[in-house]
C-alpha cells in the first residue's frame, strides 16, 4: 500500500493547508479533514507488517526525500495536467 501525497493541494502550493484551509497535521487525531479518515480507513482495514512514513516540512533546513524544485513541474501539476 502506497499513499504517496496525502495534501496535494498543499503540495502544489507550498501550504500546510489542505483545500478547506485545515492542517491536516494538527487535526489528525480528530479525524476532521477528509484525508485524515480515508488514512484512517486504510489502517484499520489492513494488516501491515512494516509501516514507513516520510513525513517532512519543508520550512526545516536539512535533506529531504521529496524536493519540490521551483525550476521544475511538480508532481501534482503533471497530474493536473496530464
Amino acid at each position: 500500500m502506497c499513499l504517496p501525497c496525502l495534501n496535494p493541494f498543499g503540495f502544489i502550493r507550498n501550504y500546510r493547508e489542505n483545500a478547506e484551509g485545515i492542517d491536516i497535521n494538527r487535526t489528525f487525531e480528530d479525524l476532521y479533514t477528509v484525508e485524515a479518515k480515508i488514512v484512517r480507513s486504510f489502517l484499520v482495514e489492513w494488516q501491515y507488517d512494516l509501516f514507513i512514513e516520510f513525513h517532512e516540512d519543508w520550512e526545516y533546513d536539512g535533506f529531504y526525500f521529496f524536493e519540490l524544485n521551483q525550476n521544475y513541474k511538480s508532481i501534482g501539476e503533471l497530474h493536473r495536467n496530464a
